[in-house]
């Protein structure tokens, strides 16, 4: 998904947000806890192949993880808008390689490459009003005709081998070409057209979406959606603004 939004909060204020949009419980961006025969995964935020501000989720923090749990049961519980495809799709493989059965609950939303992380679940669980995004692959570029060329060539195989992810869980009557058009056209589905396409199992509806940070508000995103990203936008601003006084009080003091 293409980030034209980003938020300028601390990674402090980030902390405080991320408890307020899990009651209060510090579970940043992911986490992972052991039971006895049994974990639970947390992938909320940014799928990314590096750190950059330390909320990212990647590749080599999963791995780490993971290796701590071998052979237990997995619940996953995603809320992301994508990132980074090449690291998402990483954390899908690894994820399909864990032995343990898999189940993923979409929290919120699996939006674009996050979307392809879900798959990995050998069950997959939506609210009714959580989302679903599917896209094309996207990158941006510069070049002369034969680099562009080469670029799209890219592209094609990523989208290839995304509706062939997507293939795995879907309907029987679902073909790769009928994935490949709804991939084309950005598709959003909420839990109770996601099961249309997908062998998921919907189920009660969320009290709220917990995180939407990443989305911008395009012409296919969900009205719902809207409304949602614009109140953010006005609640992070405020945040930023009450942080800037906050801080100039000090510098006065």
């Amino acid at each position: 998904m293409k980030i034209i939004y980003k938020n300028y909060l601390t990674k402090e204020e980030k902390k405080i947000k991320i408890q307020l949009q899990n009651n209060g419980k510090d579970t940043g961006y992911f986490e992972l806890k052991a039971q006895e025969n049994k974990a639970e995964l947390i992938i909320y935020g940014e799928i990314s192949s590096d750190k950059w501000d330390g909320t990212e989720v990647t590749p080599i923090e999963i791995k780490e993880l993971l290796d701590t749990v071998q052979g237990k049961e997995l619940d996953i519980y995603i809320n992301s808008a994508g990132g980074n495809v090449f690291a998402g799709m990483a954390i899908y493989h690894m994820l399909k390689r864990h032995e343990g059965k898999k189940t993923v609950y979409i929290d919120g939303i699996a939006a674009s490459i996050a979307s392809i992380i879900a798959m990995a679940g050998d069950e997959i669980y939506i609210p009714r009003n959580a989302y679903l995004m599917i896209h094309c692959s996207w990158l941006s570029t510069v070049g002369n005709k034969k680099e562009l060329k080469q670029a799209c060539e890219i592209l094609e195989k990523l989208d290839e081998s995304m509706a062939d992810i997507y293939k795995t869980k879907a309907k029987e009557d679902i073909s790769k070409e009928d994935i490949l058009k709804i991939m084309d056209e950005e598709t959003w589905m909420n839990g109770l057209e996601a099961k249309e396409y997908f062998n998921i199992t919907t189920i009660e509806e969320n009290e709220g979406i917990a995180c939407i940070d990443g989305i911008s508000p395009n012409a296919s995103i969900p009205s719902r959606l809207k409304r949602i990203t614009a109140k953010q936008r006005i609640e992070n601003e405020k945040q930023r603004q009450e942080a800037m006084k906050k801080l100039k009080s000090k510098l006065e003091f």
